[in-house]
C-alpha cells in the first residue's frame, strides 16, 4: 500500500457516497463524507486533510462556491488540493474547474484505476496543510472524456463491488439501487407531464454516476443524454429519451436480479425495485 491519505469526500448521493468509500478504505485511505459544499468548507476550515473530491452538484452550495470558500480560508489550509468530481465529459468543463480554483478533475462514473493515479500523485506531497498548490496537478495526463460503455450491465464492475463487500452488503447496495432508479424515473416522468424541466435534468443527473458505479453503462448514457436534452432546451426528444430509459432501467434489473441469484446459488431472494 502506497501512503495512507486522508481524504475529504463532498458528494450527496449516497451510492456514489458508497462507491467511492469502499474504493478508498480498500486501498487504505481514510475517509471523511459530508454531503453538500458548506459542510465541506466547514471541514477543511476545522479538520486537516490531504485533499479533496468535490461533486460539483450538490444541495446548499455546489462544488466551484465550496472551492471558492476554501480558496479564500488563510494558508495553508486555502492550498489543500481539490479535485472535481463531475458527470459532465463536455468540452471546457476542466478548463472551468481548474479556472474556479480546482487542481484536476475526474469524470463520473470514474475508473478506479485513473483516481488513484491522480491520488498518487497527491501522495509524495501529502503532508498535512501543505502550501501552495501543485500546478503539475492540473497539467499532467489527459482528462476523462469518454462515456460510458454501452453494454447494459458490466459484470467486470459488479464482480469488483462483489469483492468489496459482504454478500448482505453487496444485496443492500443493489437494492437500494434499484430503488432509487425507479424512484428517478418516477420524478423524471413527472416533471416532463408538469413541465418542471430542471428537476429532470437534476434527477438524470443523479442517475449519470449511479448508473454507471454499478456496471449499467447504458443507463448512466441515456440519463446523460436527457440531461442534454434538458439543458439544451430540446424538450420534444424527452419522451422518446424517457422511455429508452425505463426500458435500459427495466433490463437492467432483469439482469441484476439474475447476476445475484447466481452468485447465491439461485437460492437468493428477489430484489424489488
Amino acid at each position: 500500500m502506497g501512503t495512507r491519505l486522508r481524504i475529504l469526500l463532498a458528494e450527496d448521493n449516497k451510492i456514489n457516497q458508497k462507491y467511492a468509500t469502499l474504493l478508498l478504505e480498500k486501498s487504505g485511505h481514510e475517509v471523511v463524507v459530508v454531503e453538500n459544499g458548506r459542510l465541506a468548507a466547514e471541514a477543511v476550515l476545522k479538520q486537516d486533510f490531504d485533499v479533496v473530491l468535490m461533486d460539483i452538484q450538490m444541495p446548499e452550495m455546489d462544488g466551484l462556491q465550496a472551492t471558492g470558500k476554501i480558496r479564500a480560508l488563510e494558508a495553508p489550509r486555502n492550498g489543500i488540493p481539490i479535485i472535481a468530481m463531475t458527470a459532465h465529459a463536455m468540452a471546457g468543463a476542466r478548463e472551468e474547474y481548474l479556472a474556479a480554483g480546482m487542481d484536476d478533475y475526474i469524470a463520473k462514473p470514474f475508473e478506479a484505476p485513473l483516481l488513484f493515479a491522480k491520488l498518487a500523485r497527491i501522495a509524495p506531497r501529502a503532508s498535512r496543510n501543505a502550501g501552495a498548490v501543485d500546478p503539475g496537478l492540473a497539467t499532467s495526463g489527459p482528462a476523462q472524456t469518454e462515456l460510458p460503455r454501452p453494454a447494459e450491465i458490466d459484470l467486470n464492475k459488479l464482480e469488483t463491488l462483489a469483492g468489496l463487500m459482504s454478500a448482505e452488503e453487496l444485496a443492500s447496495f443493489v437494492s437500494v439501487y434499484l430503488a432509487t432508479a425507479e424512484g428517478h424515473l418516477s420524478a423524471i416522468r413527472a416533471g416532463q407531464t408538469e413541465g418542471r424541466f430542471d428537476d429532470i435534468k437534476r434527477f438524470a443527473h443523479e442517475l449519470i454516476s449511479m448508473a454507471g458505479n454499478i456496471g449499467a453503462g447504458s443507463t448512466s448514457r441515456i440519463a446523460l443524454a436527457v440531461e442534454i436534452a434538458c439543458k439544451n432546451g430540446a424538450h420534444q426528444e424527452l419522451a422518446p429519451l424517457t422511455e429508452t430509459l425505463a426500458g435500459s432501467i427495466a433490463r437492467g434489473v432483469e439482469e441484476l436480479q439474475a447476476w445475484l441469484a447466481k452468485r447465491n446459488g439461485g437460492a437468493g431472494r428477489r430484489l424489488n425495485a
